[in-house]
């Protein structure tokens, strides 16, 4: 898709001496971006993302960033209006979209494991650009800061300007993060998402299932730490991270971390393939739709679920208590069950068969 000239070639054109182009808004800046949606959703169609379209999406994408003000690149350093995180941000989070989808283990194992280290780029590319919104405020600096806004703290900021598209994608950073066990960098997101808090109603629901995948990896981590499945010679790792379980090769959990598209029938894998399980699956969904036909009729009697709790703090103290299992300088890799690039069915499980993660395990 071609990009629009004004807006890719204007601040280049003003680096080699041509005429300087007037400072374009935020929203005329996000025009390109808004541009790739229709082409990112083509390609989401496909059940694995071709690299010939993941290397042209990353050209546009990178396009895009150099046509931008420095100020609002992800390799830049310098201090970054909190009100403009929905824009910064947008880069990474199609970045996110686009490769997130190769975590179906119809892809190829390289084909996966390249997905999980580019979502995990994009996640860490947007710790960054939160980060530079904790800068002091430069007094020299006044190209895209809204002096209106200087009066106010940075969690007035960060709420009073964000859109339900940031608030999503913070939450599937803090979900890649947390899947690789980088907490430092979730808890980064967290804290923006916190800050919004109850003021966008998609935010609480982040939250709560943010909560739920901490309380798996926490218990995942329980599991594989506690005495009795310590090494038999009695020497722990030196920095204690030998026996951390390696949540990033868990398929659970790597479901869990992209649980709106398990909820999307044109991007699920989980349930694919539930037409062939047979009269055991069947047996199984009848016995849980008569359980929550029993919970509906009771349903009266039962205390209703908020679902206006804000669980961002709970979330916070959970990210804390997993701090002591941050790992470091390990790259992200997905199991694989042979080494041919050319097989599609690298975890036992392919698209159409009747292997898939349990029903029960998903509810």
């Amino acid at each position: 898709m071609r990009i629009p000239r004004p807006l890719t070639e204007a601040y280049a054109e003003a680096q080699h001496g041509q005429p300087p182009q007037p400072i374009l808004s935020p929203l005329e800046l996000a025009i390109p971006i808004v541009s790739l949606i229709s082409q990112v959703r083509k390609a989401l169609k496909a059940q694995v993302v071709p690299a010939a379209t993941l290397h042209l999406l990353e050209q546009q994408l990178d396009s895009i960033a150099r046509s931008w003000p420095v100020v609002l690149q992800a390799t830049s350093s310098s201090y970054l209006d909190p009100n403009l995180l929905w824009l910064a941000t947008a880069i990474p989070c199609m970045s996110l979209l686009v490769y997130r989808h190769n975590l179906t283990p119809a892809s190829t194992h390289d084909e996966r494991n390249l997905a999980l280290k580019a979502c995990l780029h994009a996640a860490q590319s947007t710790t960054h650009l939160i980060n530079r919104t904790f800068q002091p405020h430069p007094s020299g600096q006044t190209d895209y800061i809204d002096p209106g806004r200087a009066s106010l703290s940075w969690e007035q900021r960060v709420a009073s300007m964000t859109p339900a598209h940031l608030c999503a994608h913070l939450w599937r950073c803090a979900l890649i993060l947390c899947l690789c066990l980088d907490i430092d960098s979730a808890t980064t997101c967290a804290r923006v998402s916190a800050a919004i808090g109850s003021r966008r109603r998609i935010n609480i629901a982040c939250g709560r299932n943010l909560r739920f995948f901490l309380t798996q990896v926490s218990d995942r981590i329980e599991r594989n730490t506690s005495p009795e499945n310590a090494p038999r010679s009695g020497h722990a790792p030196p920095d204690g991270l030998g026996r951390l379980p390696r949540i990033d090769q868990d398929e659970e959990m790597i479901a869990y971390a992209t649980g709106d598209l398990q909820g999307d029938a044109r991007s699920s894998w989980v349930w694919t393939g539930a037409e062939m399980m047979g009269a055991a699956s069947s047996a199984e969904d009848a016995q849980y739709q008569r359980r929550r036909a029993d919970e509906d009729s009771n349903m009266d009697q039962s205390p209703r679920f908020d679902e206006e709790i804000d669980e961002w703090p709970r979330v916070m103290g959970l990210l804390q208590s997993l701090r002591p299992y941050q790992r470091q300088r390990l790259p992200p890799q997905l199991s694989s069950g042979g080494s041919s690039s050319d097989n599609r069915s690298r975890s036992g499980y392919s698209p159409g068969s009747s292997k898939r993660i349990s029903i029960a395990n998903i509810i």
